[in-house]
């Protein structure tokens, strides 16, 4: 009956690796030589003595746990008999053909990561110049907002000026056509044609004051509506920010 240490052995030892080989020695030999050839070799790849050869001393020691004990060592050398070849090509062929689908799969994720990584730049290109074209557009807003509220309030400023000038013109008239009890008598004809004259380009410029209002007005619903246009571009601006931003998270 084979005790716990051999089953482990026989579970752990691999029948593709020569460990005859590993410790420099025959299938003939017996015990005490293998023993004293394992003892030659791991006081040589000792990691104390000889560093940057663990994977020999590790090497060394799993063939001495297969060799040293009788029961293992059988079902070593019958797994690798001549009858067990065909096993053992057809391992060694699941194995190169694991290497060579490893290999593909690897050469296949790294296709896709490039072609990834350059549709993550064409993307991230298209973003940058949206952003570039949305910066142009807004600031060509706000330089033709500023150019239009300067030639309005200079508009406004000449309007009030002649306002102001037409006013002081209205009183000086006023002051010599009409006294304290607003007469409407006239002492000439010449001065009654003065008096209706006057009236209508009274009634007139008060027209005009209304049209100057109006034109105000208008004015400022033309600010406020550059002022929503630049609004509405900040707003799409932020928007293509957070859309880039969540596709980045989701390619993460």
């Amino acid at each position: 009956m084979l005790s716990y240490k051999s089953l482990y052995g026989i579970a752990k030892f691999n029948q593709l690796k020569d460990y005859y080989a590993i410790l420099n020695i025959s299938k003939t030999n017996d015990q005490p030589t293998i023993k004293k050839a394992y003892y030659a070799l791991a006081k040589k790849f000792h990691p104390d003595v000889n560093q940057g050869k663990e994977d020999k001393f590790k090497e060394v020691n799993e063939a001495y746990e297969v060799l040293s004990d009788d029961n293992i060592k059988k079902e070593y050398d019958a797994a690798r008999a001549p009858q067990s070849q065909n096993s053992q090509t057809y391992q060694q062929q699941q194995y190169n053909d694991s290497r060579k689908y490893q290999s593909t799969s690897q050469q296949r994720q790294s296709q896709n990561y490039t072609q990834n990584q350059y549709t993550r730049n064409q993307f991230e290109e298209a973003i940058r110049r949206a952003q570039e074209h949305l910066n142009q557009q807004q600031q060509y807003r706000q330089y033709e907002r500023m150019r239009a509220q300067q030639e309005y309030e200079e508009r406004i400023r000449q309007e009030e000026m002649y306002a102001r000038a037409k006013d002081q013109q209205y009183k000086e008239f006023a002051h010599r056509y009409y006294n304290e009890n607003k007469r409407k008598t006239f002492y000439s004809k010449e001065e009654k044609e003065a008096y209706d004259s006057f009236v209508r380009q009274r009634e007139f410029e008060e027209s005009i004051k209304e049209k100057i209002q109006d034109f105000k007005q208008k004015g400022y619903q033309v600010m406020d509506g550059f002022q929503n246009i630049s609004k509405n571009l900040g707003d799409i601006k932020g928007n293509l920010g957070s859309i880039w931003n969540t596709i980045k998270g989701k390619n993460r």
